[in-house]
């Protein structure tokens, strides 16, 4: 291998892949293609000497990391996805945007919240246009319940530093209509309280400042990294509540595999007490057509093992294993997440942890082949 510029401080090869790091910038090169780029000139050689990749990009700039939030927000520019915060060792508070999925900007180190991982994002209108809305996390001191705001992703607004439910982590956040207009949602989570940390609880908020509490203890069991999401199984839409941890009385953990829906966020019903992929938690839920009709797709977690199998579902309570091994290796606490880079709508997985912090990004337009 040779290299021919003072700028070059790094050259790594991961399997079939090279690349190089310059001051300011990440050049992935294989085997056979020459990278000219402000005046540098790289040329580097695969591993085995031929052009094989196996993820659509290994040369992200932002570090590799798990419980990170990636969401999809346009900012006024266009659709884009957007990584924010998470934990590579260190809890971070970085954001990070990409209009392709392979190109990535940090928009800034430093955001206006404090660095956090077990954070829950999601892009809401409360009325005064489209947002990123930041909900609690983990702080590596203490769990939050603040609330933060921004309409362009890098300027942020403390909405309220104390919402009106426990500081909390490992709880998931959704936008859904209810039937009297669309809002946030919060449901479960760890809190932390000696009794008990896991949390049934589910909290509704029009604003995004203002929180009312929907019902104490929802008929599912107490629960952290658990998955909720909006799909309609063609009985209406519902939110749709998949796995994670339960904690009963005595605060053991117990990983599940039920399935519960309502229509209203109040009253729950359980679709299935054990589907048909192993109980589990930090896995990824998400709603995704195929081509096929819109369906849920469970993928990865740990039942135990770490997973990188791949389930789908029509109806949310029969469950289809569409690959036992995904070409991506097992991991938890990744992000999953649909996203149209201009060729099409994909599903797309970012980071996670399996014995390392990851920072590969994998997508596939079907579910199955991963790219």
């Amino acid at each position: 291998m040779s290299k021919s510029t003072e700028l070059v401080i790094r050259i790594t090869n991961i399997g079939k892949i090279t690349f190089v790091k310059t001051t300011n910038k990440i050049i992935k090169i294989s085997s056979t293609l020459i990278v000219i780029w402000l005046s540098v000139l790289i040329t580097a050689c695969g591993s085995d000497g031929t052009n094989s990749e196996n993820t659509e990009t290994i040369n992200t700039l932002f570090s590799a990391r798990y419980s990170h939030e990636v969401v999809r927000f346009n900012d006024g520019s266009g659709d884009k996805l957007w990584l924010i915060g998470g934990l590579d060792g260190a809890h971070r508070n970085d954001v990070w945007s990409s209009s392709d999925g392979v190109t990535w900007i940090e928009e800034i180190t430093n955001a206006a919240f404090s660095a956090r991982n077990d954070h829950r994002v999601v892009s809401y209108n409360n009325g005064s246009g489209n947002k990123l809305w930041l909900i609690g996390g983990f702080d590596g001191v203490s769990k939050k319940n603040d609330v933060w705001s921004s309409s362009d992703g890098v300027t942020w607004i403390e909405e309220t530093g104390n919402a009106a439910f426990s500081a909390r982590q490992a709880h998931q956040v959704v936008t859904y209509n209810d039937g009297s207009g669309d809002k946030l949602w919060l449901i479960g989570g760890d809190d932390g309280t000696s009794t008990l940390p896991g949390n049934n609880d589910v909290w509704s908020s029009s604003d995004g400042s203002t929180w009312i509490e929907e019902t104490t203890s929802a008929t599912f069991s107490p629960r952290i990294d658990h998955q909720v999401v909006s799909f309609n199984n063609g009985s209406g839409d519902k939110l749709w509540l998949i796995g994670g941890f339960e904690i009963d009385a005595f605060m053991a953990l117990t990983l599940t595999n039920d399935v519960w829906s309502t229509s209203d966020g109040v009253n729950w019903v359980e679709e299935t007490s054990g589907a048909e992929f192993s109980a589990r938690n930090e896995h990824q839920i998400v709603r995704f057509n195929n081509g096929s009709g819109d369906k849920l797709w469970l993928i990865g977690g740990n039942d135990g093992i770490t997973k990188n199998d791949i389930w789908s579902s029509s109806d949310g309570v029969h469950w289809t294993e569409e690959t036992t091994s995904a070409s991506f290796s097992g991991r938890y606490d990744h992000r999953v997440v649909r996203f149209n880079n201009g060729d099409g709508d994909k599903l797309w997985l970012i980071g996670g942890y399996f014995g390392e912090y990851k920072n590969d990004i994998w997508f596939t337009s079907n579910g199955v082949d991963w790219q």
